[in-house]
């Protein structure tokens, strides 16, 4: 909040009369510039994310990342890191961290109504110079030895509420919910052939 919290935000609050439950909401709470334990349990059972920089011209940019769950890794309580996957080739995000380093990240998980916020510098990594990260973002289901990485030192987070958020749902999500019922719907063809014979 101190960081999003501008002036105008500030005096939009007061306009409006948010201000002061958000002075209240601040008072006894952690710190927000260093992980804890359901952050890095959150952020590590992530299978994407979405990442707002910002271009020479003033514009945000918002990029959809995504990879087997797991692939953005907590390396430190204030550090992640990430596999830079091939991707079509246009640099939009690389070429804006050149001159702005500053990002968003936007993680969510639509089944449980939950988003994390995150604010932080980014910054493109060689791996053959930087053996740690190199072997912090290994991951088995990933198809390719990455060359390049991507480090964020954070800066903030913020949970954010539910409010709004429509859960959808993985295949994965599904089969688990349905895997009974798929069972069963199995067997019972099976007893129907047999019948039919």
């Amino acid at each position: 909040m101190e960081m999003a919290f501008t002036d105008a935000v500030r005096d939009l609050q007061n306009q409006n009369g948010s201000a002061e439950h958000y002075a209240n909401a601040t008072v006894g709470t952690p710190p927000t510039d260093a992980f804890g334990g359901d952050e890095i349990d959150y952020i590590q059972r992530c299978d994407s994310f979405y990442m707002s920089s910002i271009n020479a011209n003033g514009w945000p940019y918002i990029q959809h990342r995504g990879g087997p769950a797991g692939f953005l890794k907590v390396t430190s309580p204030t550090t992640l890191a990430m596999p830079e996957f091939p991707g079509n080739k246009q640099f939009l995000t690389m070429g804006n961290l050149a001159q702005n380093d500053r990002v968003s990240l936007f993680l969510m998980d639509y089944p449980r109504k939950a988003r994390l916020k995150i604010f932080a510098q980014a910054k493109l990594v060689h791996l053959e110079d930087d053996a740690e990260t190199a072997s912090m973002i290994k991951h088995p289901m990933i198809g390719f030895t990455p060359t390049l990485a991507l480090k964020f030192e954070l800066e903030a987070f913020d949970w954010n509420c539910p409010k709004y958020i429509t859960p959808r749902y993985t295949e994965e999500d599904l089969r688990a919910v349905t895997a009974k019922m798929t069972t069963r719907i199995s067997e019972l063809e099976a007893e129907l052939a047999e019948l039919k014979t």
